[in-house]
């Protein structure tokens, strides 16, 4: 796949999702306990990232045409469940629109490429103590949503398809 990537230059979009599957409370836990055991970072809002796979796509994007990497968290909060409460595939679909009840917060940030650590095992430590900043972003918003200081500008914007 890469050498394709590589050798036609064309523009893409990787998708990696480092945690490796959906969040759940006993996912959460079990996540918790083997950071633990491992002297990891303890993450309270999403599950440790498993790296391998992340750091496989830097070190074979690196010094091609891709140049970023963006860093997506989606925070989402329920207007009467409250913080993360979901909606699932069909509220998703439906015709309906998701706000309300729901509203939505994207932090999005960039990172060129040149920039990550080369060394494999740095690059996974950077990606952990990504991880550490998002969980820390998401637990100041359960307490205090768009108020939050560490949010940067917040903006809302409603879709009505």
């Amino acid at each position: 796949m890469f050498k394709a990537i590589k050798s036609y230059a064309a523009p893409i979009w990787v998708v990696n999702f480092v945690e490796g599957t959906r969040l759940n409370p006993t996912k959460l836990k079990n996540s918790q306990q083997f950071a633990r055991e491992r002297g990891l970072p303890v993450l309270q809002n999403l599950l440790l990232p498993r790296t391998k796979g992340f750091v496989a796509c830097v070190r074979q994007l690196r010094d091609t045409h891709v140049q970023y990497v963006y860093d997506i968290t989606i925070a989402y909060r329920h207007i009467t469940r409250g913080f993360q409460f979901p909606p699932n595939l069909i509220q998703v679909h439906a015709c309906s629109p998701l706000t309300p009840p729901w509203l939505f917060h994207v932090h999005i940030r960039r990172y060129a490429i040149k920039d990550l650590p080369r060394d494999d095992k740095e690059l996974s430590e950077w990606v952990q103590q990504i991880f550490v900043e998002k969980d820390s972003l998401l637990e100041d918003m359960k307490h205090r949503w768009t108020e939050s200081a560490s949010l940067g500008q917040v903006r809302e914007e409603r879709y009505f398809g």
